[in-house]
């Protein structure tokens, strides 16, 4: 039912939106004889009437878009022909405000069904918002509480909605993104179906791969875990401090530079580990794991990490987090000369140099005969043994690889804690579940492409039959 925009209708929409231009400047110059002419008044008022513009520009093209005279027929969803009724107005909430438009309604005497084929093609969703405004809602919601979202589409957009419209806006759009999430790992892992094409994007040397999971309150089953995944590359930077020491001139090359991660993808799930270390694989397949010359797999020591990394990533080298086991070194050092700085220091300084030059067996050595008469040598004695394999740190850092993950421990913060792990907060599972799915993909840099992948707003009409 598309309707050509004829000369005669843009030389009508150029009329309204003339005199809505006309109008505008009266108002401004209204402002400025009561008010006073500020910048930031001026900046306001400016502001308003352009939005108002802009609404009345919408709404007339929306108009021009409705065909002068509908055809007599459509087709319905269900194949057979619907009859035309009538013309009626909808409205539809949207970034520039409220607009009205009325259009074709058809009806179906097989199905009893009733629709408007002018909201299937503009996307029209007759008594709610536009898909621009949904997206926005989302967006900010996806940031902020509900509350301080609505509050923020208002600042943005000069359009109020409620918190409970930012909510439902903003787990809508979760809950696709989970869908197709779900849909893509069952067509690969339970039908046998060849995974998606990997991203058009050069593959990084190596790709990295980590995982973490952060505990959050829900409101059914009390504190559960999120899971979240990183993906992602590396790039060396000079190290800040290597002009002033000289001494540091000695060091290797990959000593002296510090690695960041860039191009991070993440990836979350909430209920259940193995569905999420299947997202893991599919997002490192995504980036190229089958093209990726090396793999990296850095894990804090769960077992469950390795796992995933001997199932999933067999070609992987897995690191044990540095900073995750000098840890085990502190804790037994507090243990051993609690409130004696000095001793503690004395203590710690020779165990961490040797782990950092792989000689993770000398460290285990000293650490037995501890085990008997303190708790935290015994834990690093069994965490450094379990390890051992994968804390070859002088090796990696003579490749050239990076040894710790605050890549994931950051992802953790951002994509969970910051918005779902907040001061008293209780979710419930499905939407903490969603929330993790979209805020990974927000920070992923993949949100415009998950808004041109979407539905588009819709309603549907029935008809009762008599």
């Amino acid at each position: 039912m598309h309707c050509r925009l004829t000369a005669e209708k843009v030389e009508s929409i150029t009329a309204t939106v003339m005199a809505s231009v006309e109008r505008l400047v009266a108002h401004v110059v209204a402002h400025i004889e009561e008010a006073g002419p500020t910048l930031e008044g001026l900046e306001r008022a400016v502001l308003e009437e352009l939005h108002a513009v802009g609404n009345v520009t919408l709404g007339a093209l929306c108009d021009a878009l409705t065909p002068q005279y509908a055809p007599a027929t459509s087709v319905c969803a269900c194949g057979e022909e619907a009859a035309y009724q009538r013309r009626r107005w909808a409205q539809c909430k949207t970034l520039l405000g409220t607009i009205h438009t009325r259009r074709p309604y058809y009806l179906c005497a097989t199905c009893h069904h009733g629709h408007y084929p002018l909201d299937k093609e503009l996307g029209l969703c007759a008594g709610g918002v536009s898909a621009g405004l949904e997206a926005l809602m989302a967006l900010l919601g996806a940031e902020f509480s509900f509350d301080h979202a609505a509050g923020m589409v208002a600042k943005l957009s000069l359009v109020q909605v409620s918190a409970t419209r930012c909510r439902e806006a903003t787990v809508a759009l979760g809950e696709w993104v989970a869908e197709k999430e779900e849909e893509e790992r069952q067509a690969v892992w339970e039908q046998g179906h060849e995974p998606p094409p990997p991203a058009p994007e050069q593959v990084g040397d190596p790709l990295y791969v980590s995982a973490d999971g952060v505990i959050i309150h829900t409101r059914e089953s009390g504190w559960r875990e999120q899971c979240v995944g990183a993906v992602y590359t590396t790039t060396a930077i000079p190290h800040p401090l290597s002009h002033r020491r000289p001494a540091q001139a000695e060091r290797s090359a990959s000593e002296s530079a510090i690695l960041r991660s860039q191009g991070t993808s993440f990836v979350s799930e909430l209920g259940s580990r193995p569905d999420f270390s299947q997202l893991l694989w599919l997002e490192a397949h995504r980036r190229g794991l089958e093209q990726a010359r090396r793999m990296v797999f850095i894990g804090d020591g769960a077992h469950w990490l390795w796992e995933t990394a001997h199932d999933l990533f067999p070609q992987a080298i897995q690191i044990l987090d540095w900073y995750h086991a000098s840890s085990y070194i502190w804790k037994t050092a507090q243990a051993l000369y609690p409130d004696r700085e000095p001793e503690k220091k004395e203590w710690a300084d020779p165990h961490l140099a040797a782990l950092w030059q792989s000689r993770t067996a000398e460290v285990i050595a000293h650490l037995a005969p501890l085990t008997e008469g303190c708790s935290a040598a015994r834990d690093a004695y069994n965490y450094f043994t379990f390890n051992q394999s994968r804390m070859d740190y002088k090796h990696y850092r003579s490749l050239g690889l990076q040894v710790g993950s605050g890549t994931i421990e950051s992802a953790c913060k951002h994509v969970v804690q910051a918005r779902i792990k907040q001061a008293g907060m209780r979710w419930n599972v499905h939407n903490a579940r969603v929330m993790g799915k979209l805020r990974a993909r927000l920070r992923s840099n993949r949100w415009d492409e998950t808004l041109a992948l979407r539905p588009l707003p819709s309603r549907s009409y029935h008809r009762n039959s008599p």
